[in-house]
C-alpha cells in the first residue's frame, strides 16, 4: 500500500483552499489535485500493514519532541513543472524543513524506499497546468496571508478506488525537549 505523512492546515486554511481550487476549477475546468485537501507533504512510501504498524509507534516518539508553533502562508508561487501553490514564510519554511529533516532522519533507516517531500514545503493548489491555465491562476491569486497552528502530523493511506489519500492517524505534538545527558561540573 501507499502512504504519505503530512502536514494539514487548520480547518480554516483548508477551507480557504478547497475555495481556492473551486473558483480555479471555475475558470479552467478540471485539474489536477483539484480534490485533494490541503496538506504539506513530508513523505510517501510503500509498505505492508505489519510495518506501518512499527511506522506509527516511532511516529508517536517523533510527535512528542516536536514543538508546536504557527505556521505563517505567505505567497504564492510556481515550479517550472506546472504547480501553482502556496508557500510559508520564510520563518515558517525553516521551522518546517527543520521538523521534516528530523521525520526523514529517523524514519528512513525503517522505510526502504522513502520518497522525501519536504524540501521545499509548500501547499498545493494545482498540478499538471499548462502555460494558458498557469496563466489564469496567477491572475486570479495574488495574494495570501493566512497562518494556522503546526500541532501535528498525519500519515495517509491511498484509496485506490478514489484516487485520493485518506488520513489513518493524526500524531499530536507534545512539545517535550529531548535530554540532553546530564551535566556535570567534574
Amino acid at each position: 500500500m501507499k502512504y504519505s505523512l503530512v502536514i494539514h492546515p487548520g480547518a480554516d486554511v483548508i477551507d480557504y483552499v478547497k475555495d481556492l481550487k473551486k473558483q480555479l476549477e471555475q475558470n479552467i475546468g478540471w485539474y489536477a489535485s483539484v480534490n485533494s485537501l490541503a496538506h504539506i507533504s513530508i513523505c510517501e512510501f510503500e509498505s505492508d500493514e505489519v510495518d506501518v504498524a512499527k511506522i506509527k509507534t516511532k511516529l508517536i516518539y517523533l510527535a512528542e519532541f516536536e514543538k508546536a508553533q504557527y505556521v505563517y502562508l505567505s505567497d504564492f508561487n510556481q515550479y517550472k513543472q506546472h504547480t501553482f501553490f502556496i508557500e510559508p514564510s520564510l520563518y515558517s519554511k525553516a521551522y518546517l524543513k527543520d521538523m521534516f529533516r528530523r521525520v526523514i532522519n529517523h524514519l528512513k533507516p525503517h522505510i526502504v524506499g522513502l520518497e522525501d517531500k519536504g524540501n521545499d514545503p509548500h501547499v498545493t493548489i494545482a498540478r499538471k497546468l499548462d502555460e494558458n491555465k498557469m496563466a489564469v491562476a496567477k491572475k486570479l491569486f495574488t495574494h495570501v496571508d493566512k497562518s494556522f497552528f503546526c500541532d501535528s502530523f498525519s500519515l495517509r493511506k491511498f484509496n485506490s478506488d478514489k484516487g485520493q489519500y485518506e488520513i489513518m492517524q493524526r500524531f499530536s505534538f507534545g512539545n517535550k525537549n529531548r535530554e540532553e545527558g546530564q551535566l556535570s561540573l567534574f
